[in-house]
């Protein structure tokens, strides 16, 4: 996949950097995707967690049992044996991601009419599936792998799709995973209220003009075309979702001062003023 234009990605997300035309100049810009991960709840995510940790911690038995045995209880040993076993959902996330980040690299070429990129075992049967949706639904792709942004609302973001389905235009956006969840109406009521797409340093275009928003989910075993709202409660939900994340990233960060000593605290009552003479 070509990648984000203008994207920096640290330990603590994405951000864009984004040369606009004057007079805004250079602007840097969260990820829609990085708000929404950090300000919006999950409460699914520490049980899946704890579920896989313990589904992987079965499936190796042995060999967690040996290099328990083998760091013979020596602190530092057994720390790496956690470790190791820490990261097993993560393994498997990654994993999931590169599959996904490998389909988007093939939708991304049919949509731009170049080479597909390697076609891995794994990745095979979604291939086959999207090969399905493109014959029934016959898309014509507008535009593939935009780069959005909206200076006043602080975000940029990357679009999978615009393209012509069933005789309207639609935001589209490609899902590989086991399902499809709400969270992806507070991304997309972002994408489509985007007031421009970055096209290179000091260059942008306006964005078309939508008729709605989908996820097309791919799986080994189907395809669904499925519907999402957009409308003004996901686009509202979203701004407040990115007040939590600036809550976290930013404000929560300044809101506690250094410990005060007695007698700062509370402040000693001052003495009455005596009244002025007024003058007869």
């Amino acid at each position: 996949m070509s990648g984000p234009k203008a994207a920096t990605t640290t330990a603590k997300g994405r951000t864009y950097g984004l040369e606009l035309p004057p007079p805004d100049g250079l602007v840097s810009l969260w990820s829609v995707t990085t708000i929404i991960g950090g300000g919006a709840p999950k409460p699914a995510l520490l049980p899946w967690g704890i579920k896989a940790t313990a589904e992987y911690a079965v499936a190796n038995w042995e060999r967690l049992a040996a290099m328990a045995r083998a760091a013979d209880g020596e602190p530092d040993a057994l720390a790496s044996v956690v470790g190791w076993l820490k990261g097993a959902p993560y393994r498997d996330r990654d994993k999931k991601a590169d599959l996904g980040t490998l389909f988007h690299s093939i939708a991304e070429a049919h949509a731009l009419g170049k080479p597909r990129p390697l076609v891995t075992p794994e990745v095979a049967p979604l291939v086959v599936q999207f090969e399905r949706f493109l014959a029934d639904w016959r898309p014509e792709i507008l535009m593939s792998e935009a780069t959005v942004y909206h200076r006043a609302e602080s975000y940029a973001g990357t679009l999978d799709a615009i393209m012509r389905l069933g005789g309207r235009t639609v935001l589209a956006d490609y899902k590989t995973g086991r399902d499809v969840y709400p969270e992806v109406a507070l991304q997309l009521s972002a994408y489509a209220r985007a007031e421009g797409v970055y096209l290179a340093p000091g260059s942008v275009a306006t964005l078309p003009s939508l008729d709605g928003a989908v996820v097309i989910h791919v799986t080994d075993d189907g395809y669904r075309v499925v519907p999402v709202d957009i409308g003004e409660s996901a686009w509202r939900s979203f701004r407040y979702v990115r007040e939590v994340f600036r809550w976290m990233d930013e404000i929560s960060k300044g809101v506690l001062s250094e410990p005060l000593t007695a007698p700062v605290w509370p402040a000693p009552a001052r003495k009455p003023r005596a009244p002025r003479k007024v003058a007869a």
